[in-house]
């Protein structure tokens, strides 16, 4: 991991390029993390298309494309990760970070960012470049660590990630968004691991 005190969009975009976490084995039946494909299906229709920010080895995308119909898209700065998830049958998948390629994508129904805003500097940037492939009135939907939770500890400590909790959620997202829901979930019942915003584009 990068040194936070010498963070740069450069640096951050190099480590991202060489990330070697595969996350397909997360959205699984039975998994220990499977709790984060459901919330994340409860939220999108049928019949859409979806841009996946960070679809990594494109996991969650492979269930959504088979419980739901959807169109699946993505946006991944690991190549090798990114070609896992065309082959998951992906329509297309973009390499590089949304901030760059942002603009050479066309207008999608939903856009889904499962955790893109942990690896950014600058919060307000990298939001704005996940809402431009979003048609205006579609839903936008972010997964974000809870800085209650067990990685949230972790997080607190560098400058490379972000946490939330649903105020600072719903502070940040309320600038961007109408929001309609803001949800803290937990792997058990009585933890709070992530929290997911829906809202719409304005």
């Amino acid at each position: 991991m990068p040194d936070p005190r010498t963070l740069t969009q450069d640096i951050v975009r190099e480590h991202m390029e060489h990330y070697p976490t595969d996350t397909a084995s997360h959205y699984e039946p039975g998994a220990e993390l499977e709790i984060r494909y459901f919330t994340v299906r409860e939220w999108i229709p049928d019949d859409v298309t979806v841009l996946e920010i960070g679809c990594n080895s494109g996991g969650l995308g492979k269930r959504l494309m088979r419980d739901r119909r959807v169109t699946m898209y993505g946006v991944e700065p690991n190549r090798a990760l990114a070609c896992k998830a065309y082959c998951a049958n992906y329509a297309h998948v973009w390499i590089g970070m949304i901030e760059d390629v942002a603009q050479r994508i066309s207008p999608m129904d939903v856009v889904l960012g499962m955790n893109p805003l942990e690896y950014c500097i600058d919060l307000d940037v990298t939001m704005q470049a996940m809402l431009v492939p979003l048609k205006p009135g579609g839903v936008f939907i972010n997964e974000g660590v809870h800085k209650a939770g067990r990685w949230g500890s972790w997080y607190t400590h560098t400058d490379l990630t972000h946490s939330w909790d649903a105020r600072t959620s719903r502070e940040f997202f309320e600038q961007y968004i109408d929001i309609t829901d803001v949800l803290e979930v937990g792997i058990y019942d009585d933890s709070r691991d992530w929290v997911y915003v829906r809202g719409v584009k304005r």
